[in-house]
């Protein structure tokens, strides 16, 4: 299945030209979340996090996260512009109030 689709997107790349990374309003997600940096180990035991070291502006990777307590998750770091950060701050509020209303 994951080979017809790459080569799809090949084909259409193709047909189609490939896509602007350019283009006004445009963020970038990538999943990492099992490339397997939490695995890595030089000897001194497993890693507390493996990934990127800091948001990067327009781009962001999905990573595997331990917290403190052991508790294992996905953490998605974001760098947006100011603005654009306010309104997102302000949909994940909206969306995580949603979601707990809809629990009870």
């Amino acid at each position: 299945m994951i080979g017809e689709y790459l080569k799809s997107m090949a084909a259409m790349m193709v047909m189609k030209g490939r896509c602007l990374y350019t283009a006004k309003g445009l963020f970038i997600i990538s999943d990492n979340s099992r490339v397997g940096f939490q695995d890595v180990d030089f000897g001194w035991g497993k890693p507390l996090y493996g990934g990127i070291a800091k948001a990067v502006f327009l781009i962001s990777f999905f990573m595997r996260f331990r917290n403190g307590k052991g508790e294992e998750g996905i953490v998605l770091p974001v760098c947006l512009p100011l603005p654009v950060m306010e309104r997102f701050e302000e949909e994940v509020k909206r969306m995580i109030g949603e979601a707990a209303d809809e629990v009870v």
